[in-house]
């Protein structure tokens, strides 16, 4: 798994208190699920095949790589 890299001033540079008031309109479990998700934590189909526990960044259950909507 490759390694993110930032700018030494990516820190700096992010709106900690627009993101404290934007995560509270959230309930617990969409704030737990966000940052699995922005964390690369959350194991979707590209998540599993970097971390090579599958073959192909297929999703098993739908067949596709992602979900594009119509509407």
């Amino acid at each position: 798994m490759q390694s993110k890299q930032y700018m030494s001033n990516a820190f700096e540079s992010i709106d900690w208190i627009a993101i404290q008031q934007a995560s509270k309109i959230l309930p617990m479990k969409k704030q737990i699920w966000l940052t699995k998700i922005a964390s690369g934590f959350c194991a979707t189909a590209i998540v599993m095949k970097k971390r090579k526990s599958w073959d192909t960044n297929l999703c098993q259950y739908v067949n596709n790589v992602k979900r594009i909507s119509t509407t």
